[in-house]
């Protein structure tokens, strides 16, 4: 009597198990795409850092925000070309930017001060395009020149994507 009780046991919670998969495994086959957060490279990169990646033949510059990234963007909004890009660190946990200058040159990232930069502009780390000797800040935004003129819109490093804070 006591093994027959223990085997029915077993099964109903076998069968539990079973339909515990099947939902689960339904619920991940017919949820919104949007629902799920794809593994990528972004997850890789350190928070706070940039990481250049090769997709097939091209580069790609992942950076991925920590929390004193939304200050120096703010405290960049004067020297910088706001809407050059899209990228927000108050949006986007990590962006994604097309590492190509053109030619073939690739795009470098800089963590010390370029020479270049007008002394009072403060720098958080970014991006120069040797093709054109322009700086970028780390959100893809274009720095104005050394009389803070601003280039146009369309000077902004191209973002390829933004992984947004809820994903």
């Amino acid at each position: 009597m006591y093994r027959t009780s223990i085997s029915h046991l077993v099964k109903i919670m076998l069968g539990v198990l079973a339909l515990a998969f099947l939902y689960i495994a339904f619920q991940v086959a017919f949820s919104p795409r949007g629902y799920r957060v794809e593994r990528s490279s972004w997850q890789d990169v350190i928070p706070g850092t940039a990481q250049m990646i090769r997709r097939g033949s091209e580069y790609v510059w992942v950076v991925r925000y920590a929390n004193v990234e939304a200050e120096n963007f703010i405290a960049l909004n004067e020297f910088v070309n706001t809407d050059s890009s899209p990228c927000e660190p108050i949006t986007h946990k990590a962006c994604e930017f097309s590492g190509a200058a053109g030619d073939g040159i690739v795009i470098r990232y800089l963590e010390s001060r370029p020479a270049k930069l007008v002394n009072d502009v403060p720098w958080f780390k970014g991006f120069i395009d040797p093709t054109t000797g322009a700086y970028y800040d780390r959100f893809g935004r274009l720095y104005g020149d050394a009389n803070r003129t601003l280039q146009p819109v369309s000077s902004g490093m191209k973002m390829l994507l933004g992984v947004r804070l809820e994903d």
